[in-house]
């Protein structure tokens, strides 16, 4: 029995519809497949007509993803249907009046081709950059008309990121031609105006956060301090317009932070230990340093400096270690302290800063166990054949000073900004409690605000961090896993901290529990 909705008739999905269905679905493909098949050979022979160019085109009319033809295509081109050259009587190239005419005509059926394929598979990869090959390729490409067509295009889609993406591709093409300075600053002020244009049209739009970052830089460059940091206010109160109209979209609160600036976490150095059935020194830091220079190992006693042999606990790098071991050279004298000089040493990682000062430390005696004593044995036995050398040409890490990485461009005080902005979210926490983003952020704020020591209590911030993490756990179950590794940190950050601010007694057991785990029994 039939039924009538909306004045259309329904009409039953029978065996034999479906089975004709498939019929010419399968014909589609065999069709397909054939095209395929017969301009492969076309082109395996050598075969550069227009022929072949129309084989090409058919099958992106019905695939334009298939980037192995949008390949063979540009080669027809280039081989077959572009004139790329002519000799003149003295033998040199030049391309006539009619050749050059003739070429823009194929340029033109190529970026015509693009929009109609556009209509199929707007964020394809492969069409847009058979675009951006088109215009390379030809003489004189109209960027202005460019920027024109892909404003259109984001009128249409304004998150599509193929089209931001392209938008500053065409940008960078028109700063390559600008006449001068002023015209190249013209330029950059149109995009980021562009930006609050989309911005203002949806608060979700990353893609336009996204070009703001990378033009607010140079847009307040040249202005006065006092010109940027109120560019920066301005901009501090727009993207928390967004964040308490939208609380559940990202874009923003990327924004957000990358406003207030970011810190790395220091180099931390846990201090100098030797074992009691040792004269070994042992450092051990929180992440692999590169030591340029030896660290200044003295007795306080004396002043003097007693030279020695240093030895990286790494089994994958010769240069790089999280624990260093010193052996004295005079086997009568041993030191009680050493100094670390901030240009001495050097983290291999991009996600750590290295102090800003001298790193002081007294040498802590640490009861030894069987597990420490046979890794320690196998210490003395490889300090005869392999120690490390020092040179200033091992300097090839990332240089990752100063420790602070606050948006450049503003000179906002950076603990008076955090301690303001974990304000701001709180206020919105009161009215969305279950704002994840708000959440996240307000735990990036409080463990920023403690690493530059904007907390007189530490240690409650890292656990009202822990806190949060746990929260967001149980409340966002779908990324618990990004939560759970920022929890982990926290939580190595608070054992961490914890043995470098406790006495002998109690940073005892946990550093040989350290040691063993870092050193490993051949």
């Amino acid at each position: 029995m039939s039924s009538n909705v909306h004045g259309r008739e329904r009409v039953k999905n029978e065996p034999e519809l479906l089975a004709k269905r498939r019929e010419r679905e399968a014909i589609k493909i065999k069709q397909y497949n054939e095209l395929v098949e017969k301009c492969r050979t076309q082109f395996n022979n050598e075969d550069y007509s227009s022929e072949t160019l129309l084989l090409t085109t058919r099958i992106l009319e019905m695939n334009p993803d298939y980037y192995t033809i949008w390949n063979i295509r540009r080669l027809v081109l280039l081989r077959g249907i572009l004139i790329t050259h002519n000799k003149n009587e003295e033998g040199e190239e030049e391309l006539k009046q009619e050749d050059i005419e003739h070429n823009n005509m194929i340029y033109k059926k190529e970026l015509d081709l693009f929009m109609q394929l556009i209509r199929i598979n707007p964020k394809s990869y492969w069409m847009w950059n058979h675009r951006r090959w088109i215009l390379e390729t030809m003489p004189k490409p109209n960027w202005i008309a460019e920027l024109g067509l892909v404003e259109k295009l984001l009128s249409l889609d304004a998150r599509n990121f193929h089209g931001w993406s392209y938008r500053r591709y065409v940008v960078q093409h028109m700063r390559q031609e600008a006449v001068n300075e002023a015209n190249i600053e013209k330029i950059a002020q149109s995009e980021y105006d562009f930006t609050t244009k989309k911005i203002n049209e949806s608060f979700s739009n990353f893609s336009a956060w996204y070009q703001r970052t990378k033009l607010l830089p140079e847009i307040v460059q040249k202005l006065p301090e006092q010109e940027r940091n109120s560019i920066a206010k301005d901009e501090l109160y727009m993207v928390k317009e967004a964040i308490y109209t939208e609380p559940d979209d990202q874009s923003a609160w990327l924004y957000y932070r990358w406003i207030v600036g970011h810190v790395r976490d220091p180099v931390l150095f846990f201090g100098a230990f030797r074992f009691s059935s040792s004269r070994l020194v042992v450092l051990i830091f929180d992440d692999a340093i590169s030591l340029v220079s030896p660290p200044k190992m003295m007795d306080s006693n004396t002043g003097e400096t007693i030279e020695g042999s240093w030895l990286p606990i790494n089994p994958t790098s010769a240069e790089t270690s999280t624990t260093w071991v010193y052996k004295p050279g005079d086997t009568s004298k041993n030191p009680d302290s050493l100094s670390i000089e901030p240009n001495g040493l050097v983290a291999s990682s991009l996600s750590k800063s290295i102090p800003k000062t001298c790193l002081n430390k007294q040498i802590l005696s640490v009861e030894s166990d069987n597990d420490c004593i046979s890794r320690l044995t196998q210490l003395e036995e490889r300090f005869k054949s392999d120690q490390c050398t020092f040179s200033t040409t091992k300097r090839c890490f990332p240089s990752l000073s100063p420790a602070t990485e606050q948006s450049s461009w503003h000179t906002l005080d950076h603990v008076n900004l955090l301690k303001e902005e974990i304000l701001t979210v709180r206020e919105l926490l009161e009215i969305e409690p279950d704002s994840k983003w708000a959440l996240q952020t307000l735990a990036h704020f409080i463990e920023q605000l403690r690493l530059l020591d904007g907390y007189e209590k530490s240690n409650e911030a890292l656990e009202e961090a822990i806190a949060i993490y746990e929260k967001l756990i149980k409340l966002d179950t779908y990324r618990r896993h990004r939560y759970q590794d920022a929890k982990h940190h926290a939580e190595k950050t608070r054992e961490y901290q914890f043995i470098v601010d406790k006495k002998e007694n109690v940073v005892s057991p946990l550093v040989s529990s350290i040691f063993c785990k870092l050193v490993e029994v051949k």
